[in-house]
Protein backbone atom coordinates (compact mmCIF):
# COMPACT_ATOMS: atom_id res chain seq x y z
CA UNK A 1 0.00 0.00 0.00
CA UNK A 2 3.00 2.52 0.38
CA UNK A 3 3.96 2.11 -2.71
CA UNK A 4 0.76 3.04 -4.48
CA UNK A 5 0.67 6.16 -1.68
CA UNK A 6 4.11 7.39 -3.39
CA UNK A 7 2.88 6.78 -7.21
CA UNK A 8 -0.01 9.20 -6.11
CA UNK A 9 2.52 11.51 -4.71
CA UNK A 10 3.40 11.01 -0.93
CA UNK A 11 6.80 10.16 0.29
CA UNK A 12 7.62 7.42 2.26
CA UNK A 13 7.63 9.19 5.32
CA UNK A 14 3.82 10.93 4.31
CA UNK A 15 2.56 7.21 3.44
CA UNK A 16 3.47 5.51 6.59
CA UNK A 17 2.33 8.20 8.99
CA UNK A 18 -1.11 8.64 6.55
CA UNK A 19 -1.71 4.41 6.75
CA UNK A 20 -0.61 4.25 10.11
CA UNK A 21 -3.42 7.33 11.00
CA UNK A 22 -6.07 4.95 9.30
CA UNK A 23 -4.68 1.95 11.45
CA UNK A 24 -4.98 3.55 14.89
CA UNK A 25 -7.25 6.20 14.44
CA UNK A 26 -7.67 9.62 16.29
CA UNK A 27 -4.18 10.19 17.74
CA UNK A 28 -1.56 12.15 19.48
CA UNK A 29 2.03 11.86 17.64
CA UNK A 30 3.74 9.66 20.36
CA UNK A 31 1.57 6.63 18.93
CA UNK A 32 2.05 7.78 15.34
CA UNK A 33 5.60 7.40 15.75
CA UNK A 34 5.60 3.99 17.23
CA UNK A 35 2.91 2.85 14.61
CA UNK A 36 4.83 4.29 11.43
CA UNK A 37 8.60 4.55 12.78
CA UNK A 38 8.94 8.15 11.23
CA UNK A 39 11.05 9.54 14.16
CA UNK A 40 9.89 12.51 16.14
CA UNK A 41 11.99 15.21 14.65
CA UNK A 42 10.03 14.86 11.44
CA UNK A 43 6.66 13.93 12.33
CA UNK A 44 5.45 17.17 12.73
CA UNK A 45 6.57 18.18 9.11
CA UNK A 46 5.07 15.02 7.48
CA UNK A 47 1.81 15.76 9.52
CA UNK A 48 2.05 19.56 8.25
CA UNK A 49 3.04 18.60 4.39
CA UNK A 50 -0.45 15.83 4.89
CA UNK A 51 -2.49 18.73 6.46
CA UNK A 52 -1.49 20.98 3.72
CA UNK A 53 -2.48 18.44 0.68
CA UNK A 54 -5.83 17.97 2.67
CA UNK A 55 -5.04 14.40 3.86
CA UNK A 56 -4.79 15.11 7.43
CA UNK A 57 -6.48 16.98 9.93
CA UNK A 58 -6.13 17.79 13.61
CA UNK A 59 -7.96 18.70 16.34
CA UNK A 60 -7.00 19.83 19.48
CA UNK A 61 -8.55 18.58 23.04
CA UNK A 62 -7.15 19.84 26.37
CA UNK A 63 -4.36 22.05 24.61
CA UNK A 64 -2.89 18.83 22.81
CA UNK A 65 -3.45 18.18 18.98
CA UNK A 66 -4.93 14.72 17.91
CA UNK A 67 -4.44 13.86 13.88
CA UNK A 68 -7.05 12.09 12.05
CA UNK A 69 -6.26 11.22 7.91
CA UNK A 70 -9.22 11.92 5.56
CA UNK A 71 -11.04 9.02 4.67
CA UNK A 72 -9.52 6.17 2.18
CA UNK A 73 -12.57 7.24 -0.28
CA UNK A 74 -11.58 11.16 -0.58
CA UNK A 75 -8.02 10.49 -1.83
CA UNK A 76 -9.91 10.99 -5.23
CA UNK A 77 -9.87 14.47 -4.50
CA UNK A 78 -6.29 14.82 -3.67
CA UNK A 79 -5.53 13.02 -7.15
CA UNK A 80 -7.87 15.21 -8.97
CA UNK A 81 -6.39 18.08 -7.86
CA UNK A 82 -2.63 17.13 -7.71
CA UNK A 83 -3.42 16.41 -11.81
CA UNK A 84 -5.15 19.51 -12.00
CA UNK A 85 -1.71 21.13 -10.34
CA UNK A 86 0.48 19.26 -12.85
CA UNK A 87 -1.45 20.10 -15.97
CA UNK A 88 -1.53 23.05 -15.38
CA UNK A 89 2.27 23.26 -14.86
CA UNK A 90 2.98 21.14 -17.78
CA UNK A 91 0.89 24.06 -19.82
CA UNK A 92 2.92 26.90 -17.87
CA UNK A 93 5.90 24.93 -18.95
CA UNK A 94 4.68 24.02 -23.15
CA UNK A 95 3.63 28.14 -23.39
CA UNK A 96 7.05 28.66 -22.45
CA UNK A 97 8.50 26.82 -24.36
CA UNK A 98 6.21 28.25 -27.49
CA UNK A 99 6.82 31.79 -26.39
CA UNK A 100 10.50 31.11 -26.49
CA UNK A 101 10.50 29.26 -30.35
CA UNK A 102 8.09 32.35 -31.26
CA UNK A 103 11.01 35.02 -30.84
CA UNK A 104 13.55 32.94 -32.26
Amino acid sequence: MIQELTQLGLTDGEARVYLSLLKIGSSKVGPIVRDSHVSYSKIYDVLERLSMKGLVSHVTIDEVKHFNAIEPYRLQDYIEKRGAAEYTKGNSRSNSAITYQNSQ
